[in-house]
């Protein structure tokens, strides 16, 4: 087993690698041994098949010609029937080359004819062994089929009885050499040898691109891990089935960490002196030392009371506290941090944009700022929170009105973004934003508005998040501001905000 840890890879990769191999290899090996068997089997059966075709043909041609000369003495009528019969085994043994075949006469004991004559003419009048397989088929009447070494040599050899009128006169054969069957199956070794090889090497060479396709997705969502440790905003790119499953999740999972920074967090970033924790039923759940001096109250007087506790005290006075401003960051702090069912259904971005403008468009507002609609009539409705999105663009355009400090015009567009998304602009010709706060503008508790909470545009920012939308900003200090939201029109899955 130890050796096996050594072994055995630990990148996926290569374990993937390793293991599509085996599943290659191992069956391919396993199908190439059985055809190789059984290939040989095949070339055995084709030469035996082929070799009693001989023999039978060597038969119909014998006739009754071993009748002939038969007063002749023993050595006379063995040439005289080599004569007779020679050019009918020369002319079949031509017609297949690498054969060799002839007749026995069980009565002269002899071999008749041996084609072809070229090669095997001297074996004409041998008698063959007291124990030659052929002496076992005129004994029985039973055609065989023998591998061994004989007369010729290492042969395949065929043998049919010649039976007349129920006497058995000799025998007939048709033999081939074992090494030539060797040497065809052997070819047709090599062929699939090398049909296996380069099956299996286009299957390596596929294994390979496939993980490397496989491993570069997988070092996509592992670099992107590795980003989202540092820089949470960071989204990875779509890709192709499960691997993009896990890329959606980890978005997911990063725009979900992105939305649930807690309030601890969210208040000791942007508090340097007293800090005061509750929860979302708005109850006090800690406080530094700091907030004690400043509060006069004691952590033990206001862990599990209500926060307005701190004021329902008339006598309470600090310099430094400004209760109506602290009950309106509270407020919008819980909105802030109270995640919200969403109330997904088809919304009409022009609809959206004429009810938001009905809010604005006040007659103190509409003396001094002109209001500009060029909405995109083809539009369809897209999935989405009419009233978080409704939000959203009351927020903006309130900021937009409060940038215009005496005549001015604020123009909202709407049109289709992409194939999937369509967006709204809201443009005006304000005071504008400065480059080095434009970075900011998004953080929560951050304001250049004196009466402001910093929350407005960190919490338009969260709802967009949630319709797996973007919002952006454009502006340069004096000339306005323009920002852009892009929504899609069928998010996946439902957020919640």
């Amino acid at each position: 087993m130890h050796y096996m840890k050594w072994i055995y890879p630990r990148r996926l990769r290569n374990q993937m690698i390793l293991m599509a191999i085996l599943m290659v290899i191992v069956p391919t090996l396993t199908i190439g041994y059985i055809v190789e068997t059984e290939g040989r089997s095949a070339v055995l059966s084709e030469k035996e098949k082929k070799l009693s075709a001989v023999v039978n043909l060597l038969n119909q041609a014998l006739g009754d010609r071993y009748d002939l000369y038969i007063d002749l003495p023993r050595e006379e009528r063995i040439r005289a029937l080599n004569a007779e019969l020679a050019p009918i085994t020369e002319n079949i043994t031509h017609a297949f080359p690498g054969i060799g075949a002839g007749y026995y006469n069980k009565m002269l004991d002899a071999i008749i004819t041996y084609a072809p004559s070229a090669l095997y003419q001297n074996n004409v009048g041998v008698t063959i062994a007291a124990d030659h397989p052929g002496r076992e088929v005129m004994r029985t009447n039973t055609p065989l089929v023998y591998s061994g070494r004989q007369v010729r040599g290492d042969i395949l050899n065929s043998m049919l009885p010649i039976e007349r009128n129920g006497e058995i006169l000799g025998y007939i054969w048709a033999n081939e050499l074992t090494e030539d069957i060797r040497r065809q199956a052997w070819k047709m070794d090599v062929r699939i040898i090398i049909v296996l090889t380069a099956g299996l090497l286009i299957s390596l060479l596929l294994i390979v691109l496939f993980s490397r396709r496989l491993s570069a997705n997988i070092d996509i969502i592992t670099d992107g891990l590795s980003t989202l440790a540092q820089n949470i905003p960071t989204r990875l790119p779509q890709l192709p089935g499960e691997m993009g499953q896990i890329s959606q999740s980890v978005n997911n999972l990063a725009q979900a960490l992105r939305e649930t920074r807690t309030l601890n967090d969210l208040i000791i970033e942007n508090a340097a002196d007293g800090v005061i924790a509750i929860d979302r039923q708005g109850d006090v759940t800690t406080m530094n030392p700091a907030a004690e001096v400043i509060t006069g109250y004691q952590r033990h007087e206001l862990v599990g009371q209500p926060y307005s506790m701190l004021f329902d005290n008339t006598q309470f006075y600090s310099p430094v506290l400004d209760t109506d401003s602290i009950n309106k960051v509270i407020q919008q702090l819980l909105e802030f941090s109270r995640p919200r069912h969403s109330q997904w259904q088809q919304v009409s971005l022009n609809a959206l944009v004429e009810e938001t403008l009905v809010l604005v468009q006040t007659a103190g507002v509409q003396a001094r700022v002109d209001f500009i609609s060029e909405l995109d009539n083809e539009l369809s409705p897209i999935n989405a929170d009419r009233e978080l999105l409704k939000q959203v663009l009351l927020n903006i355009l309130i900021n937009a009105v409060q940038a215009i400090s005496a005549r001015g015009k604020i123009r909202i567009q709407t049109w289709q973004y992409s194939d999937s998304q369509q967006a709204i602009s809201i443009e005006d010709n304000g005071c504008g934003i400065d480059l080095s706060l434009q970075k900011k503008i998004f953080d929560p508790f951050f304001t250049t508005k004196a009466s402001g909470t910093g929350l407005g545009l960190a919490l338009s920012q969260r709802i967009i998040n949630a319709h797996q939308g973007d919002i952006r900003v454009a502006s340069l200090p004096g000339y306005g501001a323009t920002f852009t939201l892009i929504l899609p029109i069928n998010p996946q899955g439902n957020q919640t905000v």
